[in-house]
């Protein structure tokens, strides 16, 4: 018996043919049951994640990296309502795309024309979804990174101003970095703005941080390559986050590096930098410069700063005496003085300076600081005893403190002794004329005359008094000596 087919059995086991051929898929569900104490705190319900990462291995075709961040994204979003676009994309790169629904075979009572005329008119009185307001940035977020690049500006402008209406960290994210790479920094500066105002979590808020830090370090660089001194304190100003000055301290160096002392001194100051700015300037030659490096090493308490300034004085003590300029030398061994001890040559030369001055109790102050250091210095001891010699108290004063001094005095003392005729003083004194007079026998004799004169005419008289004295000396066993004088006085 032959079987019969007809058109109603071809119908069905064509379409137990077509069953057989679709992919087998299995579905697995289970319920999580999330509790605060075992989680932390859980996203708000309404908060949406962020999809870039998602997107991006995707868009690359990285399907092991695009499932873990989905399934990432779900634990974390446990009440996140998928997009169509994200199932449908990861479905098509996992191959899980739904075949087309198969055509019905028409009978032979349907032609194939009002079969297809048919399934049209049930499509156009389907109800259609409603397209979701944020399908651009979504499809824009598809995109890869060279066709978002060469996207036109006003178009970035049209999206950058959905994303506002939004209000979503990724989107406005995804924004600013686009506007960056088209160097529209001002809006990519407003994205980032308010990414960082939106975020709720830490890496979105260090995502939107380092967008603003990429724009303020387009417009450092733009400002240091045309030297816009005026700008860069602007943008350091308007920046709280301290990008601003770790990159004007880092462009300071490099121009200190290049020998730019001048421009490596004006960044130094814009950042307050005080040590970079002091080896700026001290790195100049002008006379002008190195009067700023001692002024700014002189304003500041710091010990390094202070032996800087130190230093400088030390230094400018000594070029303003050899310019003779003697008055200003003083006035920097002073101010040394008040920041530590002087030594010697530095107290010598403020007694120096002053003599030059005439500043005889100024100078005398100032060798007298060094004779204390240095007591055997003849040399100081000297210059004392000649600022003072007409000054009898001040210069017993210091010959009692002083031996140098006394002996000098001494000196004195004894080489006038002689020429005035006062022998005992002089042989008291050692002084070698007496000794080279002695007779050899131990006797010596002495003669002197004293006058006292007058002017007057010839005739009168030139003389009114006229002394002079007769001595003689011998010497007694155990080392006597005995003195015989007689004087004789005669007026005229």
């Amino acid at each position: 018996m032959k079987t019969r087919f007809t058109p109603r059995i071809l119908f069905v086991v064509l379409g137990a043919v077509s069953i057989s051929y679709l992919p087998q898929q299995a579905f697995g569900q289970t319920k999580t049951t999330y509790k605060e104490k075992d989680l932390g705190l859980l996203p708000a319900p309404n908060a949406q994640p962020d999809l870039t990462g998602l997107w991006y291995h995707i868009n690359e075709k990285q399907i092991k990296q695009a499932n873990d961040e989905y399934r990432r994204l779900k634990n974390s979003y446990p009440t996140w309502d998928v997009p169509e676009e994200v199932k449908r994309e990861l479905d098509r790169i996992n191959g899980r795309l739904k075949p087309a629904p198969a055509v019905p075979i028409a009978t032979s009572s349907e032609s194939a024309s009002n079969a297809l005329q048919k399934e049209q008119t049930n499509k156009a009185f389907q109800p259609q979804k409603p397209l979701s307001k944020s399908l651009p940035l979504e499809q824009f977020a598809q995109l890869t990174p060279k066709a978002r690049a060469n996207t036109s500006k006003q178009k970035i402008e049209t999206l950058a101003a959905l994303s506002k209406q939004l209000k979503r960290t990724d989107f406005y994210l995804l924004m600013g970095w686009t506007a960056v790479d088209k160097g529209m920094l001002k809006t990519a500066e407003q994205q980032f703005a308010l990414a960082l105002q939106s975020s709720v979590r830490d890496i979105d808020k260090q995502s939107a941080q380092q967008g603003l830090n990429s724009v303020t370090g387009v417009k450092l660089q733009q400002s240091l390559a045309l030297r816009d001194v005026e700008a860069l304190e602007q943008y350091l100003n308007a920046d709280n986050s301290g990008y601003a000055k770790e990159v004007l301290q880092g462009a300071a160096w490099q121009q200190y590096d290049k020998k730019d002392f001048k421009f490596a001194d004006a960044l130094f100051r814009l950042v307050n930098d005080n040590e970079g700015r002091y080896l700026a300037l001290t790195a100049q030659r002008s006379e002008e410069a190195q009067d700023k490096a001692f002024e700014l090493a002189c304003q500041l308490s710091k010990e390094a700063f202070i032996r800087r300034c130190a230093d400088a004085l030390a230094s400018r003590q000594a070029k303003f005496y050899d310019l003779r300029r003697y008055k200003q030398s003083i006035e920097a061994g002073e101010k040394l003085s008040r920041l530590r001890p002087l030594n010697v040559d530095e107290q010598a030369l403020i007694g120096w300076a002053a003599k030059a001055l005439q500043d005889t109790g100024k100078a005398t102050n100032a060798f007298e600081n060094v004779l204390v250091a240095s007591p055997d210095d003849t040399v100081i001891a000297n210059e004392l005893v000649t600022l003072n010699q007409y000054n009898e108290s001040e210069l017993n004063r210091l010959a009692l403190k002083f031996t140098a001094v006394k002996a000098i005095q001494q000196q004195r003392v004894t080489r006038s002794a002689w020429p005035r005729k006062q022998f005992l003083l002089a042989y008291n004194s050692n002084d070698e004329r007496v000794t080279a007079a002695q007779y050899k026998e131990g006797i010596s004799a002495l003669y002197g005359v004293t006058t006292r004169s007058r002017s007057g005419d010839e005739g009168l008289g030139n003389f009114d008094v006229f002394s002079h004295y007769v001595g003689y000396c011998h010497f007694q066993p155990v080392n006597h000596i005995h003195w015989y004088c007689s004087h004789c006085r005669r007026r005229y």
